[in-house]
């Protein structure tokens, strides 16, 4: 826990020491995200308000297809530009945009993958939960089943853009993988790290300035930090048991691939 805090404490740093880029590429994003925002602030609306209004459940698949389209290569960019921080380098605007470019078919798959998966993983919570509410009793198992996938698909997510960039092997479903087992092998951490930035992001819809100016920006570097400390954990652990990277699989979850 300490851990986890601590690295969040760091990139509230980094983010000052490196403001300048930071609120360049954070606005970039933030305009990149205008169509996944729509979505957001849409279904809370619904959930809140009026879950029975047809027609913004009918503009929000499209906008959210525009959204991944949009959104996956910036957060490539943003992951792209904060990584070097995280190795403790100085940062460069360009890499915001190399990284988009690069990164922009992977991106949108990495993110629309997991919004397809968890808005799948929703509907069968939501569908379950319908036959138990109803007197089906058994139906409370698939309901917790599908609850907890639901957790650590959402836990994997802070993960996923940072090992895409440390991966020599820089493919997607490598990636989900291996954030799947860096979550189950540091449940804890795992659960700290989603809960911080899912709380940043609740306070960022609030506070409007603050997801303009440095949310996007400042949860890229808690994630590339997490994945650092991670990845620094595994080291000390293959040293301390004697394994080889071919006995722990370190040619998939090696650095140096951005």
């Amino acid at each position: 826990m300490r851990d986890a805090v601590s690295l969040y404490g760091r990139a509230i740093v980094d983010l000052y020491e490196e403001w300048f880029s930071l609120v360049l590429a954070n606005l970039a994003c933030f305009f990149c995200f205008l169509p996944g925002l729509a979505v957001l602030y849409s279904l809370i609306w619904i959930a809140f308000q009026a879950p029975e209004t047809g027609d913004l459940w009918v503009g929000l698949p499209p906008l959210t297809v525009i959204a991944v389209l949009t959104g996956g290569p910036a957060l490539a960019g943003i992951h792209n530009l904060t990584n070097p921080l995280s190795h403790e380098r100085r940062i460069d605007t360009a890499d915001f945009w190399e990284g988009f470019k690069k990164y922009y078919v992977k991106g949108w798959l990495i993110l629309g993958l997991w919004v397809v998966v968890g808005v799948t993983l929703a509907v069968n919570v939501w569908f379950y939960r319908m036959w138990w509410q109803q007197g089906t009793q058994i139906a409370l198992i698939p309901v917790v089943l599908f609850l907890w996938i639901m957790v650590l698909w959402l836990g994997i997510g802070p993960f996923l853009f940072p090992l895409l960039l440390e991966q020599e092997q820089q493919r997607v479903l490598l990636t989900f993988r291996n954030a799947l087992l860096l979550a189950l092998a540091n449940p804890g951490f795992t659960v700290l790290v989603m809960i911080l930035s899912g709380a940043t992001l609740l306070l960022s819809l609030v506070f409007f300035p603050l997801l303009m100016l440095a949310t996007f920006s400042l949860l890229a570097l808690v994630n590339n930090r997490a994945i650092v400390q991670l990845m620094i954990r595994l080291e000390e652990q293959r040293e301390r048991y004697g394994l080889s990277d071919e006995e722990d699989g370190r040619g998939d979850n090696g650095e140096g691939g951005d």
